[in-house]
């Protein structure tokens, strides 16, 4: 949708006036120091747009003022989404991770042949799995200390992301992330817990708040990739009420800077493994981090 129509729509529902939200806005954040209710009428009326500290500070004081990290976001069109994804393009989005996203040809596929579902869609998911487990111990040069068993247990729990593209049948791309229970995300991004320590017991089941735990992203070209990443952030919106945080402990510098590109902070360096960090952020600093709200909102 077009922010103006956020805007307008959030207004609505709030039951303020415009000089009321003028008065909220101001109160909120200096950013909108200086506003009036003449410019808020022109956003409204999309005459003018806020610049882009204004568009996310306005979404995020939105959010806060009706109690969800992203009010209104069921009026926003998955397919709308899904176009203008393709029309930026992951690079644009993510940046060039050549290890997670392969070459493969565009040409040579048909789009309509290209398919997205669920593992558990799958009658051989187990191939699926063992392929899977098999990239993310290639990607990460063998450093993931995750048996393939405790693996299988992850992708079976009711409250894990496990999202699958393929072409004729045939595997393409996948991402894959878990949901912890606070707790046991607390002590792993402070390495106070291993990857092979991580039981099912460990994972939040999905009526229960978690935190997100991004496990592996590949595909093989750049259009499987945009529609994988466009699920996820689908994922993340859809059940923003139960999701706390998002953090990740990437093992290549290549994972790194994916993961900082979801918005997620600094949190801490691995105690005796040089270079090995730990990211995190709110929920509300992925979904309202520029690179998606460019996805989600018309310019």
């Amino acid at each position: 949708m077009k922010l103006c129509e956020y805007l307008r729509n959030c207004r609505k529902r709030l039951g303020w006036t415009q000089e009321e939200l003028v008065d909220r806005l101001y109160a909120f954040d200096e950013a909108f120091e200086g506003l009036d209710a003449v410019t808020l009428s022109r956003w409204e009326r999309c005459v003018r747009m806020p610049g882009p500290r204004r568009q996310e500070m306005l979404v995020r004081a939105l959010g806060a003022f009706l109690g969800d990290v992203f009010p209104c976001a069921d009026q926003i069109d998955p397919a709308t989404m899904e176009a203008k994804l393709s029309r930026i393009g992951i690079e644009s989005l993510i940046g060039k991770h050549r290890r997670f996203i392969l070459p493969f040809p565009a040409e040579l596929i048909e789009k309509e042949g290209l398919c997205f579902d669920y593992l558990e869609a799958f009658g051989d998911r187990e191939d699926y799995l063992r392929i899977t487990y098999h990239f993310i111990r290639k990607i990460t040069r063998e450093q993931m200390d995750v048996s393939y068993e405790r693996f299988v247990e992850w992708s079976r729990h009711p409250g894990s992301f496990f999202m699958i593209a393929s072409y004729e049948r045939q595997f393409f791309g996948v991402i894959f992330s878990i949901r912890l229970r606070p707790d046991t995300f607390e002590r792993a991004m402070h390495f106070e817990i291993e990857e092979a320590q991580m039981a099912p017991e460990s994972l939040a089941p999905p009526w229960e708040e978690g935190c997100e735990y991004p496990v592996t992203f590949v595909a093989y070209n750049e259009l499987s990739a945009n529609a994988l990443v466009l699920h996820y952030y689908g994922h993340l919106l859809r059940n923003r009420g139960f999701i706390r945080e998002v953090g990740a402990l990437p093992k290549t510098p290549e994972g790194e800077r994916l993961i900082r590109t979801l918005g997620l902070g600094y949190c801490c360096e691995h105690p005796h493994i040089p270079g090995r960090r730990s990211w995190r952020g709110e929920i509300g600093d992925v979904l309202l981090n520029p690179n998606a709200l460019e996805l989600l909102f018309e310019k």
